[in-house]
């Protein structure tokens, strides 16, 4: 099976689509977080009359920025906790009456909304996502290393969009010299991708 390919400003991409899912309080932070953003990142303005239309709006933009931020949760400052606490529990109140979570009173577990996102990852973003879980691939001359396979790489897309990058490892490219066994990782996923018909190259280092 085939990648979806995507051209964004010249710019050659590859897309996956992946199922979201939200807890109640997931989503009572996604809604919280779109609305904060809409008022210049405060949660001063009190939240209106929600919809199920705009809710899962909510949480297809929070899955968006899984990709880049992964499940975290932005901390709050303490100025804004008791705005804070009210506005979670208008929210959560809400969501409820709406009926896309149960009462706590009611079932079992812990059910969740689910929604499908298209993320799309360029070049040099996608390298990142498998370097991630091929982080202890060690490629040097004269090493026979298994190649990648395309079942490889979309997984670990999918586990991009869901978790983020791997901010570690990311950190020890940026510092390692261009010898060093990260640098050499890279080139090889690059190669891969290239091999594999994903991206088209030219496969770019890291910036």
């Amino acid at each position: 099976m085939g990648f979806a390919k995507r051209a964004v400003g010249g710019e050659e991409r590859v897309a996956v689509w992946v199922r979201h899912q939200f807890t109640l309080s997931e989503a009572i932070e996604a809604v919280l977080a779109s609305h904060a953003a809409a008022y210049g990142g405060s949660l001063r303005v009190v939240v209106g009359e929600l919809s199920v239309r705009g809710v899962r709006a909510d949480l297809k933009r929070a899955g968006r920025g899984r990709q880049l931020d992964g499940m975290r949760v932005p901390a709050v400052g303490a100025a804004e906790s008791v705005v804070r606490r009210c506005q979670v529990a208008r929210v959560r109140g809400q969501l409820l009456r709406l009926g896309m979570f149960p009462s706590e009173s009611h079932g079992s577990g812990c059910p969740a909304q689910e929604v499908v996102v298209e993320h799309q990852f360029t070049f040099a973003e996608a390298v990142e996502a498998v370097m991630a879980v091929k982080s202890m691939v060690r490629p040097a001359p004269g090493r026979r290393i298994v190649p990648l396979t395309a079942a490889e790489v979309r997984s670990a897309l999918w586990w991009c969009a869901e978790h983020g990058p791997d901010d570690e490892l990311m950190e020890r490219w940026r510092l390692e010299p261009a010898d060093g066994p990260v640098n050499r990782l890279a080139g090889w996923v690059r190669g891969e991708l290239v091999r594999l018909g994903v991206f088209t190259g030219p496969a770019a280092g890291r910036g």
